[in-house]
């Protein structure tokens, strides 16, 4: 399913709801499930992909010695706490923790939370 979302929506800005029309006709075509709600469940899963993709660069890119924004640290929380691609962004919550003091006040929150 994943090569041919990619095939047929290369971007992000590619997603809509003909593109997703599409790719179910295509996936039902090819014997792939497509009940419930087709479209929903994989925009969902869509934006957790490209939501890890962006901690994951936010880990590559942490290099810098000022750190990352903080509303990536913020935003890292909301996803865990809400399982949203919550294992690139804490991932990139623990890397960032040496140098951004709001990233280690994010885990413990979230530890005291249980959703870590």
């Amino acid at each position: 399913m994943r090569i041919l979302l990619r095939e047929l929506m290369p971007h992000p800005r590619t997603v809509t709801r003909e593109r997703m029309a599409e790719v179910r006709r295509e996936a039902a075509r090819m014997g792939l499930e497509t009940d419930g709600d087709f479209a929903e469940r994989w925009t969902t899963r869509i934006g957790a992909w490209l939501a890890g993709e962006m901690f994951s660069w936010l880990c590559a890119a942490r290099r810098e010695p000022v750190g990352p924004a903080p509303w990536a640290v913020d935003l890292a929380e909301q996803y865990v706490l809400r399982t949203f691609a919550a294992e690139d962004a804490e991932r990139f919550l623990f890397d960032a923790a040496d140098v951004v003091p709001r990233s280690a006040a994010a885990l413990e929150r979230l530890k005291k939370a249980g959703a870590i």
